[in-house]
């Protein structure tokens, strides 16, 4: 029996299909399991700051992490962890809100506003940042953050 040329390519067809509506889902549930981490890395990262926490912030950071400040400065690993620690702030509250990541296979863009009040003497300061941050996954499956920039709102923005 000879097989058709066109039945051929319509059963390579649908095999494709096939093959590719199997495979299709998976990629949006490893997506979904990469920004569920993001999030979750990212709120701890708001509580050690909050908590003045400089070592557990420090298990987030690639050893080459470089941040940028929203003054522009730059600050590595070290001199962030120890800002950190140093901070004499207090904090009445911080929140991350306006989430996105974006997963681009061993990297992912996550960017937010990160609202934060603190006492300021009698009274008390509320600021706002857009932030992105940039994460690669380690060898060992960790996702280390390797730079992240902060830029102030303007009130009324």
């Amino acid at each position: 029996m000879m097989i058709h040329p066109s039945t051929a390519f319509r059963s390579v067809v649908v095999l494709l299909g096939v093959l590719a509506g199997t495979a299709l889902p998976a990629q949006p549930r490893a997506h979904d399991a990469v920004t569920k981490e993001l999030l979750r890395l990212e709120d701890a990262w708001g509580k050690a700051e909050i908590a003045k926490d400089g070592d557990a912030l420090g298990q987030l950071l690639a050893e080459d992490y470089v941040g940028i400040g929203p003054d522009g400065g730059t600050a590595n690993k070290a001199d962030y962890v120890a800002s950190i620690k140093a901070n004499e702030d207090t904090y009445v509250s911080g929140e991350d809100t306006d989430r996105m990541v974006r997963v681009y296979g061993n990297t992912a863009v996550d960017t937010g506003l990160w609202t934060e009040t603190l006492k300021k003497g009698d009274g008390t300061v509320t600021s706002r940042y857009r932030w992105t941050s940039v994460w690669i996954k380690q060898a060992d499956g960790r996702w280390l953050c390797v730079t992240m920039q902060a830029v102030r709102v303007p009130e009324g923005c």
